[in-house]
């Protein structure tokens, strides 16, 4: 009897912390673009944003080209396993994909030390990491709640496609995708 009260009291604690995790997850009312509005086909919400490197970006500096912004984090394990295999694509793709890794991490530290151990090759010119300070591009204006998730935007900087969850990004699929993105 004792075990299964205290089995109840677990059970009971767990759904507690999952309504109250989801609650918090939630979009509030307030925020600069309903979830719905991001749809395929749909501009992408205009930022700008800070690379490790200190230099400053805008996405609009990148019309003409397909984008993948990619928000990671170093704690992910499904964004630790794709993380090379997108350094990859973009080696194979140089001059026509730039991706932007967006890191949810909470210190620029946890963000060195992981390229540092994973980044092999994210120096190339087409790859920019930066670390989304408080979450305010994946929250506020992607509605990102979920790690890994990618925005695949056309060149015209719409939003093409977007992949939620650990994915082969090198591969002859992915690439054939992008190229259509050109209209060839």
């Amino acid at each position: 009897m004792k075990n299964a009260l205290v089995l109840l009291g677990l059970v009971l604690i767990a759904g507690a912390y999952t309504y109250y995790d989801g609650r918090k997850a939630l979009p509030q009312q307030n925020q600069p673009q309903a979830a719905d509005s991001l749809s395929h086909s749909a501009p992408a919400p205009v930022f700008s944003f800070t690379a490790i490197d200190g230099k400053k970006y805008s996405l609009e500096q990148f019309r003409g080209k397909v984008v993948l912004v990619n928000f990671w984090a170093s704690w992910c394990a499904p964004c630790v396993a794709e993380f090379p295999q997108m350094i990859e694509l973009a080696g194979a793709l140089p001059d026509k994909i730039v991706i932007v890794f967006m890191s949810q991490d909470d210190g620029d530290k946890a963000v060195t030390d992981f390229l540092k151990k994973h980044g092999k090759g994210f120096e190339q010119g087409n790859i920019l990491v930066a670390r989304d300070e408080g979450q305010k591009i994946a929250k506020d204006l992607f509605q990102t709640y979920k790690l890994p998730e990618t925005y695949i935007l056309g060149p015209d900087l719409h939003i093409a496609d977007k992949v939620v969850g650990l994915v082969e990004w090198n591969t002859d699929q992915m690439r054939s995708k992008i190229e259509a993105l050109y209209g060839h």
